[in-house]
Protein backbone atom coordinates (compact mmCIF):
# COMPACT_ATOMS: atom_id res chain seq x y z
CA UNK A 1 0.00 0.00 0.00
CA UNK A 2 1.27 3.30 -0.74
CA UNK A 3 2.27 5.96 2.14
CA UNK A 4 -0.56 8.21 0.80
CA UNK A 5 -2.91 5.59 0.45
CA UNK A 6 -1.93 4.48 4.25
CA UNK A 7 -2.42 7.95 5.14
CA UNK A 8 -5.49 8.63 3.56
CA UNK A 9 -6.95 5.44 5.73
CA UNK A 10 -5.84 7.07 8.48
CA UNK A 11 -7.36 10.21 8.26
CA UNK A 12 -11.10 8.86 8.13
CA UNK A 13 -10.28 5.90 10.46
CA UNK A 14 -9.72 8.90 12.44
CA UNK A 15 -13.11 11.08 11.90
CA UNK A 16 -14.79 7.97 11.78
CA UNK A 17 -13.83 7.12 15.64
CA UNK A 18 -14.49 10.48 16.43
CA UNK A 19 -17.86 10.58 14.75
CA UNK A 20 -18.68 7.40 16.84
CA UNK A 21 -17.67 9.37 19.93
CA UNK A 22 -19.91 12.39 19.20
CA UNK A 23 -22.54 10.46 18.01
CA UNK A 24 -22.17 8.23 21.62
CA UNK A 25 -21.42 11.80 23.70
CA UNK A 26 -17.99 9.98 24.13
CA UNK A 27 -15.84 13.17 23.75
CA UNK A 28 -12.36 13.35 23.10
CA UNK A 29 -11.52 15.94 25.42
CA UNK A 30 -7.76 17.29 25.36
CA UNK A 31 -6.50 17.19 28.83
CA UNK A 32 -6.65 20.99 29.91
CA UNK A 33 -8.94 21.72 27.84
CA UNK A 34 -10.98 24.39 29.92
CA UNK A 35 -13.03 26.84 28.02
CA UNK A 36 -11.95 29.71 26.61
CA UNK A 37 -12.60 33.58 27.03
CA UNK A 38 -13.58 35.57 24.02
CA UNK A 39 -11.26 35.82 21.32
CA UNK A 40 -8.87 32.89 22.34
CA UNK A 41 -7.45 31.05 20.11
CA UNK A 42 -6.07 27.94 22.08
CA UNK A 43 -9.30 26.12 22.84
CA UNK A 44 -9.95 22.94 20.64
CA UNK A 45 -13.60 21.32 21.66
CA UNK A 46 -13.57 17.81 22.36
CA UNK A 47 -15.88 16.73 19.85
CA UNK A 48 -15.66 18.42 16.57
CA UNK A 49 -14.32 17.45 12.89
CA UNK A 50 -11.86 20.35 12.71
CA UNK A 51 -10.87 20.61 9.55
CA UNK A 52 -7.63 21.00 7.39
CA UNK A 53 -7.38 24.62 7.15
CA UNK A 54 -3.86 26.05 7.57
CA UNK A 55 -4.76 30.04 9.03
CA UNK A 56 -2.38 30.27 11.91
CA UNK A 57 -0.19 33.23 10.86
CA UNK A 58 -0.27 37.09 11.83
CA UNK A 59 -3.38 39.07 11.91
CA UNK A 60 -5.55 35.46 12.19
CA UNK A 61 -7.19 35.40 15.76
CA UNK A 62 -9.95 32.09 16.42
CA UNK A 63 -13.22 32.30 17.60
CA UNK A 64 -16.16 29.52 17.60
CA UNK A 65 -19.61 29.24 17.28
CA UNK A 66 -20.12 28.25 20.89
CA UNK A 67 -18.36 31.68 22.02
CA UNK A 68 -21.65 32.60 21.06
CA UNK A 69 -23.94 30.16 21.84
CA UNK A 70 -22.26 28.01 24.20
CA UNK A 71 -24.57 24.87 24.35
CA UNK A 72 -22.40 24.30 21.49
CA UNK A 73 -19.39 23.61 23.32
CA UNK A 74 -17.63 20.38 22.86
CA UNK A 75 -20.30 19.19 20.66
CA UNK A 76 -20.78 18.11 16.91
CA UNK A 77 -22.06 21.59 16.05
CA UNK A 78 -19.14 23.49 16.82
CA UNK A 79 -17.29 25.03 14.15
CA UNK A 80 -14.16 27.56 14.24
CA UNK A 81 -14.38 31.48 12.58
CA UNK A 82 -11.65 33.09 11.72
CA UNK A 83 -11.01 36.76 12.44
CA UNK A 84 -8.75 38.37 9.95
CA UNK A 85 -8.29 42.15 10.97
CA UNK A 86 -6.54 44.86 9.20
CA UNK A 87 -5.95 46.64 11.84
CA UNK A 88 -7.31 49.74 9.63
CA UNK A 89 -10.79 51.44 10.17
CA UNK A 90 -13.89 49.74 7.74
CA UNK A 91 -16.24 47.59 7.72
CA UNK A 92 -16.91 43.62 8.89
CA UNK A 93 -17.56 41.21 6.18
CA UNK A 94 -18.36 37.40 6.92
CA UNK A 95 -18.27 35.05 4.50
CA UNK A 96 -19.38 31.56 5.43
CA UNK A 97 -19.05 27.90 3.89
CA UNK A 98 -20.04 24.78 4.38
CA UNK A 99 -23.58 25.80 5.58
CA UNK A 100 -24.45 22.80 3.19
CA UNK A 101 -21.31 20.03 3.40
CA UNK A 102 -21.76 18.72 0.12
CA UNK A 103 -21.39 21.84 -1.42
CA UNK A 104 -17.56 21.85 -2.04
CA UNK A 105 -17.20 25.10 -3.95
CA UNK A 106 -18.40 27.37 -1.10
CA UNK A 107 -16.33 25.78 1.57
CA UNK A 108 -13.13 25.37 -0.81
CA UNK A 109 -13.53 29.08 -1.60
CA UNK A 110 -13.78 29.97 1.89
CA UNK A 111 -10.92 27.95 2.91
CA UNK A 112 -8.47 30.13 0.55
CA UNK A 113 -10.02 32.83 1.88
CA UNK A 114 -9.32 32.07 5.89
CA UNK A 115 -5.77 31.09 4.58
CA UNK A 116 -4.82 33.61 2.35
CA UNK A 117 -6.54 37.11 2.73
CA UNK A 118 -4.97 40.02 4.16
CA UNK A 119 -7.20 42.65 4.47
CA UNK A 120 -6.08 46.73 3.75
CA UNK A 121 -9.00 47.66 5.08
CA UNK A 122 -11.56 46.52 7.93
CA UNK A 123 -11.77 42.67 8.83
CA UNK A 124 -13.25 39.72 7.32
CA UNK A 125 -14.54 37.07 9.62
CA UNK A 126 -14.62 33.44 7.52
CA UNK A 127 -16.64 30.19 8.74
CA UNK A 128 -15.09 27.58 6.49
CA UNK A 129 -17.27 24.87 7.38
CA UNK A 130 -20.05 25.72 8.74
CA UNK A 131 -21.88 22.29 9.30
CA UNK A 132 -19.51 20.61 10.66
CA UNK A 133 -21.57 17.96 11.96
CA UNK A 134 -22.99 16.72 8.51
CA UNK A 135 -19.17 16.70 7.29
CA UNK A 136 -19.22 13.15 9.14
CA UNK A 137 -21.39 11.39 6.94
CA UNK A 138 -22.55 11.17 3.22
CA UNK A 139 -25.76 11.88 1.81
CA UNK A 140 -27.56 8.07 1.68
CA UNK A 141 -29.45 9.49 -1.29
CA UNK A 142 -26.50 10.40 -3.03
CA UNK A 143 -23.45 8.61 -2.27
CA UNK A 144 -19.97 10.27 -2.86
CA UNK A 145 -16.75 9.92 -2.06
CA UNK A 146 -16.12 12.03 0.97
CA UNK A 147 -12.78 13.30 0.36
CA UNK A 148 -10.69 14.90 -2.81
CA UNK A 149 -7.29 14.26 -3.12
CA UNK A 150 -4.97 18.07 -4.22
CA UNK A 151 -1.56 17.84 -5.37
CA UNK A 152 -1.38 21.02 -3.85
CA UNK A 153 1.70 23.33 -3.94
CA UNK A 154 2.09 23.24 0.39
CA UNK A 155 2.00 19.62 -0.53
CA UNK A 156 -1.36 16.65 -0.62
CA UNK A 157 -4.33 18.23 0.90
CA UNK A 158 -7.77 16.66 1.08
CA UNK A 159 -11.01 18.28 0.53
CA UNK A 160 -13.72 16.78 2.44
CA UNK A 161 -17.15 17.50 2.12
CA UNK A 162 -20.23 15.66 3.83
CA UNK A 163 -23.86 15.68 3.37
CA UNK A 164 -26.93 18.75 3.10
CA UNK A 165 -27.76 17.84 6.32
CA UNK A 166 -27.15 17.91 10.13
CA UNK A 167 -25.84 14.42 11.03
CA UNK A 168 -29.71 13.03 12.63
CA UNK A 169 -27.98 11.55 15.22
CA UNK A 170 -26.66 15.09 16.34
CA UNK A 171 -30.24 16.84 16.28
CA UNK A 172 -31.74 15.94 19.56
CA UNK A 173 -34.61 14.99 18.02
CA UNK A 174 -36.09 13.08 15.56
CA UNK A 175 -37.39 14.04 12.13
CA UNK A 176 -41.42 15.32 12.24
CA UNK A 177 -43.43 14.33 8.73
CA UNK A 178 -43.31 17.66 7.95
CA UNK A 179 -41.09 20.66 9.10
CA UNK A 180 -42.89 24.11 9.92
CA UNK A 181 -40.45 26.74 8.68
CA UNK A 182 -39.77 29.87 10.87
CA UNK A 183 -42.40 32.03 10.51
CA UNK A 184 -45.31 29.18 9.99
CA UNK A 185 -45.92 30.57 6.56
CA UNK A 186 -44.18 27.40 4.55
CA UNK A 187 -43.81 23.58 5.54
CA UNK A 188 -41.48 21.23 3.98
CA UNK A 189 -39.99 17.48 3.90
CA UNK A 190 -39.02 16.36 8.12
CA UNK A 191 -35.55 16.02 7.02
CA UNK A 192 -35.22 19.58 6.47
CA UNK A 193 -35.07 20.49 9.88
CA UNK A 194 -31.72 19.71 10.02
CA UNK A 195 -31.20 21.88 7.26
CA UNK A 196 -29.16 25.06 8.97
CA UNK A 197 -30.80 27.58 5.66
CA UNK A 198 -34.20 26.72 6.71
CA UNK A 199 -33.73 27.34 10.58
CA UNK A 200 -32.75 30.65 10.83
CA UNK A 201 -33.25 32.96 13.44
CA UNK A 202 -32.58 29.58 15.56
CA UNK A 203 -33.10 29.33 19.13
CA UNK A 204 -29.87 29.10 21.41
CA UNK A 205 -31.94 26.56 23.63
CA UNK A 206 -33.45 24.44 20.51
CA UNK A 207 -32.20 21.32 18.57
CA UNK A 208 -28.29 21.62 16.78
CA UNK A 209 -29.63 22.89 13.51
CA UNK A 210 -31.26 25.62 15.83
CA UNK A 211 -28.35 26.23 17.64
CA UNK A 212 -25.59 26.52 14.98
CA UNK A 213 -28.44 29.17 13.25
CA UNK A 214 -28.71 31.30 16.69
CA UNK A 215 -25.04 31.08 16.79
CA UNK A 216 -24.59 32.71 13.57
CA UNK A 217 -27.21 35.40 14.28
CA UNK A 218 -25.78 36.40 17.37
CA UNK A 219 -21.91 36.79 15.34
CA UNK A 220 -23.90 38.92 13.16
CA UNK A 221 -25.07 41.15 15.78
CA UNK A 222 -22.14 40.98 18.18
CA UNK A 223 -19.56 41.50 16.01
CA UNK A 224 -21.50 44.18 14.30
CA UNK A 225 -21.19 42.84 10.14
CA UNK A 226 -21.85 45.23 7.70
CA UNK A 227 -22.23 42.52 5.11
CA UNK A 228 -22.58 38.78 4.72
CA UNK A 229 -22.38 36.38 2.63
CA UNK A 230 -23.26 32.66 2.45
CA UNK A 231 -21.80 30.20 0.24
CA UNK A 232 -24.15 27.27 -2.17
CA UNK A 233 -23.86 25.28 -4.99
CA UNK A 234 -26.90 24.71 -6.54
CA UNK A 235 -28.01 21.44 -9.08
CA UNK A 236 -26.81 21.87 -12.83
CA UNK A 237 -30.85 21.99 -13.81
CA UNK A 238 -31.47 24.02 -10.92
CA UNK A 239 -32.90 27.40 -11.59
CA UNK A 240 -30.61 28.69 -8.88
CA UNK A 241 -27.73 28.10 -10.71
CA UNK A 242 -25.36 30.99 -11.18
CA UNK A 243 -27.09 33.16 -8.94
CA UNK A 244 -26.99 36.05 -6.39
CA UNK A 245 -29.95 36.17 -4.05
CA UNK A 246 -29.83 39.50 -2.08
CA UNK A 247 -32.34 40.67 1.27
CA UNK A 248 -34.62 43.11 -0.31
CA UNK A 249 -32.92 45.91 1.53
CA UNK A 250 -29.31 45.90 -0.17
CA UNK A 251 -30.93 44.90 -3.52
CA UNK A 252 -28.92 47.99 -5.21
CA UNK A 253 -25.95 46.28 -4.22
CA UNK A 254 -26.64 43.40 -5.39
CA UNK A 255 -27.34 44.62 -8.71
CA UNK A 256 -23.82 46.99 -8.65
CA UNK A 257 -22.31 43.63 -8.06
CA UNK A 258 -24.07 41.69 -11.32
CA UNK A 259 -22.92 44.39 -13.27
CA UNK A 260 -19.45 44.61 -12.43
CA UNK A 261 -19.51 40.79 -12.84
CA UNK A 262 -20.47 41.05 -16.33
CA UNK A 263 -17.83 43.39 -16.84
CA UNK A 264 -15.53 41.03 -16.39
CA UNK A 265 -17.16 38.16 -18.07
CA UNK A 266 -19.01 36.03 -15.44
CA UNK A 267 -22.88 36.43 -16.17
CA UNK A 268 -24.57 36.02 -12.70
CA UNK A 269 -28.31 36.17 -12.42
CA UNK A 270 -30.26 37.85 -9.61
CA UNK A 271 -33.12 37.41 -7.12
CA UNK A 272 -34.32 39.12 -3.89
CA UNK A 273 -35.32 36.45 -0.66
CA UNK A 274 -39.25 35.70 -0.75
CA UNK A 275 -41.08 37.41 1.67
CA UNK A 276 -42.93 34.01 2.70
CA UNK A 277 -40.11 31.72 2.21
CA UNK A 278 -38.39 32.10 5.64
CA UNK A 279 -35.53 30.58 7.57
CA UNK A 280 -32.94 31.38 4.77
CA UNK A 281 -29.71 33.00 6.00
CA UNK A 282 -30.00 35.76 3.25
CA UNK A 283 -33.70 36.49 4.31
CA UNK A 284 -33.06 36.33 7.97
CA UNK A 285 -29.59 37.54 8.30
CA UNK A 286 -30.54 40.83 6.90
CA UNK A 287 -34.16 40.56 8.61
CA UNK A 288 -32.15 40.58 12.19
CA UNK A 289 -29.14 42.11 12.02
CA UNK A 290 -27.75 45.18 10.59
CA UNK A 291 -25.77 43.17 7.82
CA UNK A 292 -26.39 43.28 3.95
CA UNK A 293 -27.38 40.05 2.94
CA UNK A 294 -26.35 37.96 0.20
CA UNK A 295 -26.98 34.10 -1.06
CA UNK A 296 -24.13 33.31 -4.06
CA UNK A 297 -24.45 29.90 -6.10
CA UNK A 298 -22.49 28.40 -8.35
CA UNK A 299 -23.35 24.79 -9.99
CA UNK A 300 -21.86 21.35 -8.71
CA UNK A 301 -21.97 18.89 -11.19
CA UNK A 302 -22.44 16.06 -8.01
CA UNK A 303 -25.83 16.96 -7.57
CA UNK A 304 -27.10 15.73 -10.57
CA UNK A 305 -28.29 12.17 -10.46
CA UNK A 306 -26.59 9.44 -12.11
CA UNK A 307 -22.60 8.70 -12.98
CA UNK A 308 -20.61 9.93 -9.95
CA UNK A 309 -18.52 13.46 -11.06
CA UNK A 310 -15.03 14.12 -11.36
CA UNK A 311 -15.51 17.25 -8.86
CA UNK A 312 -12.09 18.76 -9.33
CA UNK A 313 -11.94 18.29 -13.27
CA UNK A 314 -15.51 18.13 -14.68
CA UNK A 315 -15.07 19.16 -17.82
CA UNK A 316 -18.31 21.48 -17.88
CA UNK A 317 -17.89 22.20 -14.03
CA UNK A 318 -14.22 22.12 -12.72
CA UNK A 319 -14.10 22.93 -8.97
CA UNK A 320 -11.66 25.97 -10.05
CA UNK A 321 -14.01 27.76 -11.85
CA UNK A 322 -16.87 27.49 -9.34
CA UNK A 323 -14.77 28.56 -6.83
CA UNK A 324 -13.07 31.45 -9.01
CA UNK A 325 -16.95 32.84 -9.27
CA UNK A 326 -17.23 32.38 -5.67
CA UNK A 327 -14.55 34.56 -5.08
CA UNK A 328 -14.94 37.26 -7.64
CA UNK A 329 -19.15 37.07 -6.78
CA UNK A 330 -17.76 38.11 -3.19
CA UNK A 331 -15.21 40.67 -4.13
CA UNK A 332 -17.59 42.44 -6.61
CA UNK A 333 -20.84 42.48 -3.62
CA UNK A 334 -17.76 43.90 -1.26
CA UNK A 335 -16.71 46.66 -3.60
CA UNK A 336 -20.07 47.26 -4.13
CA UNK A 337 -21.00 47.84 -0.83
CA UNK A 338 -17.71 49.79 0.08
CA UNK A 339 -19.14 52.22 -2.79
CA UNK A 340 -22.55 52.40 -1.77
CA UNK A 341 -21.42 52.65 1.88
CA UNK A 342 -17.77 53.64 2.51
CA UNK A 343 -17.58 53.70 6.45
CA UNK A 344 -18.48 49.61 6.14
CA UNK A 345 -15.94 49.10 3.01
CA UNK A 346 -13.43 46.08 3.49
CA UNK A 347 -10.72 45.66 1.08
CA UNK A 348 -8.39 42.88 0.73
CA UNK A 349 -5.87 41.48 -1.83
CA UNK A 350 -3.54 37.63 -1.52
CA UNK A 351 -6.76 35.97 -2.97
CA UNK A 352 -6.45 35.00 -6.64
CA UNK A 353 -8.62 36.03 -9.32
CA UNK A 354 -10.46 34.28 -12.07
CA UNK A 355 -7.96 34.39 -14.33
CA UNK A 356 -5.33 33.44 -11.90
CA UNK A 357 -7.14 30.65 -11.08
CA UNK A 358 -7.76 29.34 -14.57
CA UNK A 359 -4.26 29.56 -15.29
CA UNK A 360 -2.72 27.46 -12.43
CA UNK A 361 -4.94 25.95 -11.27
CA UNK A 362 -6.40 25.75 -7.06
CA UNK A 363 -3.40 23.45 -6.74
CA UNK A 364 -1.00 26.79 -6.61
CA UNK A 365 -3.00 28.60 -4.25
CA UNK A 366 -2.51 25.71 -1.46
Amino acid sequence: MKASHRSLLAIAAGAALLAASCATGAGLMKAGAAAPGPGETAYRPACVLVEDVRADRDGVRVRWLSDYVPGLRDGPGDSPAYIIDSGLPGGTLLVVGGTHANEIAGMTAATMLAERARPTKGRLIVIPHLNSSGLSYGDADNPRPSWIRLEAASGVRYLRYGSRFVHPIHQGQTDPARYLLPGGLESLPGEEQRNINRAYPGLAEGNLTQMVAAAVMAMLNEERVDVAVDMHEAKPASKLRWMIVSNPKCLDVAIGAIFALEDEGIDMKLDRSSPEFRGLSHREWGDGSGAAAFLVETVNPAQAAGVPVDQLRDPEFPLWKRVAVQLEALRAIAEAYGAAFPEGEVRYDGVPGYAELEARGLEAFF
